[in-house]
């Protein structure tokens, strides 16, 4: 039997934009309806992303700055898992924690999540684009699938460098052409090339105000200061947000456009603890926990740091060590309902990701994290509870309603990674 490989790429843009809205927290969360098995799919989408934050920050350096797309990835395990078999289906069964859910199940969930996301909000774009590149040989049964569940671009072609050119305009239709390149080179020996694709383009609900915006200190891991430097570009505003506290950590929400659908979750750790900390004691039972008890802070005022993370990195080791491993191997892997003709395996998990964060934003802009000592803005913000994200922390993007969590990502140094454009 021939051997061929799978290759999975994956594209994320992000963009955070301000608009002008009445202050105070959103309560008008639009109601998704979402049934039990929709929700079954997401709570192992959030078991998924928590296990997978713990592995990408063991295999990195310890003063990275890191951000990863739990629901994409998730989604690419969802296409794959109609074409695994034997010992790989089970062990996309087990990481993934599919628990009695069917393929048919988990691929009508994320149709119905896909055409969902898409509509919630009119200030809010979020566009979650998936392909397959083909050969011959790939079942035309999980090409229909992927096409009609998860509304795959699907295209047979021959497999050489001469289709790079190609898929690079792909992923630059798919990004607003924020990303441009990505694939530098084709293997003959692929059977299929999975390439997906996020762009979210959000605006606050409340924008921030430039006008506040000063160099702030911000405390690296090991103890120095940025303040040497001329400190961070750091946004605040004062609005009653959704908020929580515990002995580990302190978490509140952004929200996002007209609806609050959408939100930035920041997690900062507790004076004394530190973000590996509280990443080792989440999970979705945790972060379940933290949402139920959540509670109006009518005068919090948050500091968030402006930063801007471009990224391109494997996820083929840290999914092997989380279980996935036969998925990558020549011998073990089994996709025979992908591929009967030949012995496939999965070579690589490639993504890129651009995210950038500021008080209005344009596209490929995203979280605006702002850190101001208490007393620079007291001339202006009156009586508030300063939450100040002026040392390593965590950053999520969550749809409120389903309790979503679509990425996932840890800031230690925005000193890596400025913010200078002009939003």
């Amino acid at each position: 039997m021939k051997t061929a490989c799978l290759s999975f790429f994956f594209i994320l843009i992000l963009a955070i934009v301000g608009c002008k809205k009445e202050p105070g927290i959103v309560s008008t969360v639009r109601d998704l309806g979402f049934s039990s098995s929709v929700n079954k799919t997401i709570k192992s989408n959030n078991y998924f992303a928590f296990n997978l934050l713990k592995k990408v920050n063991y295999n990195l350096n310890a003063d990275s700055n890191f951000l990863f797309p739990t629901l994409p990835v998730s989604i690419g395990l969802g296409m794959l898992y109609n074409g695994a078999s034997g010992k790989t289906a089970t062990q996309i069964n087990q990481v993934w924690n599919v628990n009695s859910q069917s393929a048919s199940d988990i691929n009508m969930s994320f149709k119905t999540i896909k055409n969902a996301f898409t509509i919630l909000d009119s200030k809010v774009s979020i566009y979650l684009a998936n392909s397959n590149w083909f050969k011959d040989s790939v079942i035309q049964s999980f090409i229909d699938v992927t096409q009609n569940d998860y509304f795959a671009d699907s295209k047979k072609v021959a497999f050489s460098n001469g289709l790079v050119g190609t898929l690079n305009q792909w992923i630059g239709e798919n990004t607003n052409y924020n990303i441009k390149t990505l694939v530098d080179t084709v293997s003959r020996y692929n059977s299929l090339l999975q390439i997906d694709a996020m762009y979210f383009k959000g605006a606050w609900s409340t924008a921030f105000n430039s006008f506040f915006t000063s160099n702030q200190v911000f405390i690296l891991r090991n103890g120095d200061s940025l303040k040497a430097n001329g400190g961070v570009p750091t946004m605040v505003q004062k609005q009653p947000y959704l908020y929580y506290i515990d002995d580990w950590m302190e978490v509140t929400e952004v929200p996002f456009g007209y609806d609050g659908n959408y939100n930035m979750v920041f997690l900062l750790p507790k004076i004394g603890k530190s973000v590996d900390d509280i990443i080792n004691q989440l999970d979705d039972t945790y972060w379940n926990s933290i949402v139920s008890a959540y509670k109006v802070n009518t005068n919090l005022q948050i500091y968030i740091p402006k930063f801007k993370l471009v990224t391109t990195y494997t996820l083929k080791d840290i999914l092997s060590q989380m279980g996935l491993d036969s998925l990558f191997s020549p011998t073990d892997a089994n996709f025979t309902t992908l591929n009967a003709t030949a012995k496939i395996y999965l070579s690589n998990v490639i993504q890129k990701i651009q995210f950038q964060i500021g008080e209005t934003g344009i596209a490929n802009a995203g979280v605006v994290i702002q850190n101001i000592s208490a007393s620079s803005a007291a001339g202006s913000m009156y009586q508030y509870y300063p939450l100040q994200l002026n040392r390593p922390f965590l950053f999520m993007l969550r749809e409120k309603y389903s309790n979503t969590i679509i990425l996932i990502g840890k800031l230690n140094n925005p000193a890596q990674c400025p913010n200078n454009d002009k939003l």
